[in-house]
Order: structure tokens, then C-alpha cells, then sequence
């Protein structure tokens, strides 16, 4: 009993060990980045503003954003629809700038040194026509892979690329709006992501499959002897 009780334990135990190494590596690492916190947690080359109709560049127009829960709350000719998480929170509304390399949203996180993560986002469009163009920056490094958001209003869309920490332990991630046009280029993101990817988490899925199928053979042993001790009986 004593055997019995110490492999049931050793295999719960492995398996507990197991998903919280899963949970662990699939957390993600950017801070707010749903917005539900409102305008923390990262930083922006913006101005903050409630109003996106007027002016340009720091008066309320063109290089402006708000945390909403409705790009039509900020400006009248923007579509009304609600965000990508729950579609009634927050999320970022932007009025891209006329000014070229101005960082629109920027946050800094640890990382293991070695790994490999995907950055992702949802990205809208606020108006029709000439989409944003998000350029990504991690460390400086400008991402080959580019984010336009799509050419009809109020359609989320997740874009997301690939990055790898090679002898750095911290991100700093900065989005960048390519597109200076200041005629429409206006747009929300939500959920912003930065996890390891999939095939990172094959040693935790590893021990959760090892603990439980250690936790069976227990478990049939357990039975096999009870029934020995009730023939002999």
C-alpha cells in the first residue's frame, strides 16, 4: 500500500509539474495588452487624446490615440464596432501620424535567452481605405514581416510574426506606422501577444503525458493486486 500511495503521488506530482510548465510557457508576457487596464503598461510617441477629429500630430487629429471601447466614441467618421477581446472592452484607437518613425505603442518585457516566440496582434480598420501599415521593431531590429490592416472598416484581423531572444533576455517591442497619409490610415489594435511558441511547450506536454499514463499503470497495478488478495482469500 505503502508503494502504491508513494507512485500515486509521484505521479500526480509529475503531472501537476507538467502543466505548470504548459501554463507557465504559454503566458503571455505583454502587460495589458488587451487594454483592460486602460492607457498603462506601455508607452507611445502619441499624444493621448479623447478627441481624434481635429487638428494633427498632438491637437486631437492625425498622431493621436485613445484607449475606447468604440472608435466612433473618439471621432464621428470612424465605424462604430467593439473591441477584439470581448466586444465591449477596451482597445487602442489610433489616428496614424503624418510623421514618419513615430512609435505608436512600445513596451519592454523579460525573455529567456535562446527561445522562440511569436508576437501577434488584432489590428482594424476605423475607416475604408488606405490602411495603416504596421511596422514592428524588437530591440531596435526592424521585423521583416509587416501588418496591414484590412481595407474594409470594423473587421479584426490577427497578424502575428516570429522572433527568436538570441543572446538578449529582455524585448523591447515598437510599432511603427508606415502609411503618413493623413486621409483615413486610422485604426484600433487589441490583444497584443508575446508568447513562446507551440513547439517550446512539447516538455511540458511530455510530463503531463508521462505523469498521467504513470498515474494508469499505478493505478491497474493497485487493481491487479487487489484482485490477487481477494482470490487468495
Amino acid at each position: 500500500m505503502n508503494l502504491y500511495r508513494s507512485m500515486k503521488i509521484a505521479a500526480g506530482g509529475l503531472a501537476l509539474l507538467g502543466l505548470c510548465q504548459v501554463a507557465a510557457m504559454a503566458q503571455n508576457l505583454i502587460v495589458n495588452g488587451d487594454f483592460s487596464s486602460g492607457n498603462t503598461g506601455f508607452t507611445s510617441g502619441y499624444s493621448y487624446s479623447s478627441s481624434l477629429s481635429s487638428g494633427g500630430d498632438g491637437g486631437g487629429g492625425e498622431g493621436n490615440y485613445y484607449v475606447s471601447t468604440n472608435p466612433n466614441n473618439t471621432h464621428s467618421g470612424f465605424s462604430s464596432f467593439g473591441d477584439h477581446t470581448t466586444g465591449s472592452g477596451n482597445m487602442m484607437v489610433v489616428n496614424g501620424s503624418t510623421v514618419a518613425s513615430k512609435s505608436l505603442w512600445q513596451e519592454t518585457v523579460s525573455v529567456t535567452a535562446g527561445r522562440n516566440f511569436t508576437f501577434s496582434l488584432w489590428m482594424a480598420s476605423a475607416v475604408a481605405g488606405t490602411p495603416a501599415v504596421l511596422q514592428v521593431y524588437i530591440n531596435n531590429t526592424l521585423q521583416t514581416t509587416t501588418f496591414t490592416a484590412p481595407s474594409s472598416a470594423a473587421t479584426w484581423q490577427q497578424f502575428s510574426l516570429n522572433w527568436t531572444s538570441t543572446g538578449t533576455n529582455s524585448a523591447t517591442i515598437r510599432l511603427v506606422d508606415s502609411n503618413t497619409v493623413a486621409g483615413g490610415n486610422d485604426f484600433a489594435i487589441d490583444d497584443i501577444r508575446l508568447v513562446p511558441e507551440p513547439g517550446t511547450y512539447a516538455a511540458g506536454a511530455f510530463l503531463v503525458g508521462a505523469g498521467f499514463f504513470a498515474w494508469r499503470r499505478s493505478r491497474q497495478a493497485a487493481a491487479k493486486k487487489a484482485a490477487t488478495v481477494t482470490e487468495v482469500a
